[in-house]
């Protein structure tokens, strides 16, 4: 195992066991490597909200249980009572990632709730815990990351096995299966 797909493990192990504070801190150094990847940008800020605003029509999508489908470059502004307005990479950038390695917590701006909702919340953003699973698969599709499957590893989701080793690398059959097995209508 390389240390991207032991660290894919740690991920999933993580979510799996609803440890989502440690998920994260493992997640925004990828997706800042994939950033780094896939465009060469040298600011760790604007190749982390690349990754970000490139995949937001996937993220809102698994945030939504699928229900929410935006055009691909599309993005929701948030307005926050005497914050100023900000969006989703931003805030995972800013509020989660930037807190997290400067200040070894979320930011008390932003919550990860069970329910399905999300956007402003008076001085708070509020997002799903759907969100962070989202960030999690949005790394398993990405080109920089395609061989980096955890081999041998068994992902149960909501009871349903997941064939990682089927859906990585593809953002089509990892939608495929969130919507033949976890978002039915």
């Amino acid at each position: 195992m390389n240390k991207f797909d032991e660290r894919f493990k740690q991920i999933f192990e993580r979510l799996c066991a609803e440890d989502f504070g440690t998920a994260l801190t493992l997640i925004c150094p990828l997706i800042d490597g994939a950033g780094k990847k896939l465009y060469g940008i040298k600011k760790p800020g604007e190749r982390f909200k690349k990754v970000m605003s490139d995949n937001n029509a996937f993220l809102y999508w698994m945030l939504t249980g699928g229900m929410f489908v935006m055009a691909e470059g599309a993005d929701l502004v948030f307005a926050r009572e005497n914050k100023g307005n900000i969006n989703l990479g931003q805030s995972i950038y800013k509020l989660v990632r930037n807190s997290l390695l400067h200040e070894a917590e979320l930011s008390d701006e932003i919550e990860f709730v069970d329910e399905g909702r999300f956007g402003p919340e008076g001085n708070k953003i509020i997002f799903p815990k759907s969100l962070i699973w989202g960030l999690a698969f949005m790394l398993s599709y990405l080109e920089c990351y395609k061989d980096d499957c955890p081999k041998n590893y068994q992902l149960s989701i909501s009871g349903v096995p997941m064939p990682l080793n089927k859906t990585w690398g593809s953002k089509e059959k990892t939608m495929g299966f969130f919507k033949e097995n976890l978002f039915k209508r």
